[in-house]
């Protein structure tokens, strides 16, 4: 089992060993989304400043959601308790126990009343 699963702001899950590979995906992610602004508003990339890259995250943030990390194991603990169809709660914990995470949050519509229950992982 991965230690931590990743919510990104568009929606899509991935899972993680360390809180390293964490941050690591989240540049990444950011980098790319950053990438993405800056060929549809004309920006060479390469000229950004550090502080005009954050302002872009910041942006991205308002407007698709911040990407959110938890620890695998407090959100299986929070499934297990919560209301719901077994047959579902064992597809998304069998989901979260796979060493290949890759899913959509909307692919599980009680996920984000569960997630409100787990504690956020600073980053």
């Amino acid at each position: 089992m991965l230690k931590f699963i990743v919510f990104l702001s568009d929606d899509k899950v991935i899972g993680l060993d360390s809180k390293e590979d964490v941050i690591g995906a989240l540049d990444e992610y950011y980098e790319e989304k950053i990438a993405e602004y800056c060929e549809g508003e004309g920006f060479d990339y390469e000229d950004l400043s550090p502080k005009k890259r954050s302002e872009i995250c910041f942006m991205i943030g308002y407007d698709e959601g911040e990407c959110r990390a938890y620890r695998t194991r407090n959100v299986i603990k929070e499934i297990k308790a919560y209301d719901m169809c077994d047959e579902e709660k064992e597809e998304l914990i069998d989901e979260l126990m796979s060493q290949d995470i890759n899913f959509k949050v909307d692919d599980y519509d009680e996920l984000y009343d569960i997630l409100q229950e787990v504690d956020e992982i600073d980053i």
